[in-house]
């Protein structure tokens, strides 16, 4: 055993001290491939029309962490990166509230309506008043913009009667022709919205905390990922939903990282060349190792790697070295080197994940536990990752 930990310190040294920037590693990921597109989602509204609220529920993070990840964009705009700014899954673009006073859309709709995958107006249900949302989608349309625009109606519970705290069930609103149990007022508002404004797609959500006394907190959710599904390319919202269906609040913070590092892995290695990208890869997980052992608030130094390691077996580096001769494979020897590397760091991420989870929780992690999960996120990596490598090689 000790000289299988002295192996295994050897091989892990690089991963537990990764030698390697940021901004290093953005640069020779864009000379060995070409740059993973990110998808751009542009919220407009009025200020309290609920934006915040649809970024704080598709990604999961709370309103503090949203403050903190915002970073100006022009002098009236911010973009929101998710996960992270290094390595995002998903752009937000957050502008100022229409209609303030101090405020021209003009700016950020040159800047940013061409970039734009989808351009989202969001609107409070019982506003009437919706004219600068309908100004600035008729500039972005005399523009040329082909981004589809789905409009967002929020704050239902404004148009319900007093004391109703309940959401009606189940969710009516992608009915046709609507139930009776939509409150007139209600339904009236929404329909004049959506004559006024003639967006490609609409939905109806309620989006609140806990303490507002309305159930579910995430109303219409399901709806708004079923939209962004017809509307985003293809091959993110499978990636996208499973973060939003996990129930432990790590394990929904820990998915983005590992999926984006995942991804980021498996681009570096279409390379046709062996080796060439495997520092970069093996420098990947060595930040997912790091963003993972933060996250949980445990550290990660030569004993609890070794740990992991032992579980997963000495020859684990050595593998990620071997698995560059399958780029010897004619056509796609390429394509199947990138999806294994990425597959591998996915499952790696997984495995990491549940390590430090039950370290946090005071237990000892089961290496044989450590295996299976290994080996079942291998495979579901794959499955995952196999069309997206694709589109990208």
């Amino acid at each position: 055993m000790s000289e299988l930990r002295a192996r295994w310190n050897r091989l892990s040294a690089a991963v537990l001290r990764p030698q390697i920037s940021d901004e290093e590693l953005l640069q020779r990921m864009n000379q060995v491939a070409e740059p993973r597109p990110v998808p751009l989602i542009w919220l407009l509204g009025k200020t309290q029309a609920g934006k915040t609220s649809i970024i704080r529920t598709l990604t999961g993070r709370d309103d503090a962490e949203i403050g903190d990840r915002f970073r100006p964009c022009t002098r009236h705009s911010r973009i929101y990166e998710f996960p992270d700014a290094t390595l995002p899954l998903l752009r937000f673009l957050d502008t100022r509230g229409l209609g303030e006073v101090d405020y021209c859309a003009t700016e950020d709709i040159a800047q940013f309506s061409r970039s734009s995958q989808i351009i989202m107006p969001v609107m409070a249900a019982m506003d009437a008043d919706q004219g600068s949302v309908r100004s600035a989608l008729t500039q972005v349309k005399q523009a040329g913009v082909n981004a589809p625009s789905l409009g967002v109606q929020t704050t239902l519970h404004q148009g319900y009667p007093d004391g109703e705290f309940e959401h009606i069930e189940p969710y009516p609103y992608d009915q046709s022709p609507w139930p009776h149990s939509i409150p007139t007022d209600l339904a009236r508002a929404l329909q004049a919205q959506r004559q006024a404004l003639h967006c490609d797609h609409y939905v109806a959500v309620d989006f609140t905390r806990p303490e507002d006394g309305y159930q579910p907190v995430d109303y219409g959710v399901d709806a708004l990922w079923t939209a962004l599904e017809q509307l985003l390319p293809q091959g993110y919202r499978p990636l996208l939903t499973q973060i939003n269906q996990l129930d432990d609040v790590y394990a929904r913070h820990a998915e983005p990282a590992i999926i984006t590092h995942a991804l980021a892995a498996g681009s570096l290695d279409l390379l046709p060349v062996p080796g060439v990208a495997l520092p970069l890869v093996i420098s990947v997980q060595a930040r997912l190792c790091h963003a993972l052992a933060r996250l949980y608030g445990q550290p990660l130094d030569t004993r609890n790697w070794t740990e992991i390691g032992t579980a997963l077996g000495a020859g684990f580096l050595a593998r990620l070295g071997g698995r560059q001769l399958i780029k010897f494979v004619p056509v796609y020897g390429p394509l199947l080197a990138a999806v294994t590397t990425g597959a591998s760091t996915y499952a790696l991420g997984k495995a990491l994940s549940y390590y430090f989870g039950t370290l946090r929780q005071g237990a000892s992690p089961d290496a044989a536990a450590i295996r299976r999960l290994y080996a079942r996120e291998l495979t579901h990596g794959r499955e995952r990752l196999r069309h997206h490598l694709g589109r990208a090689s």
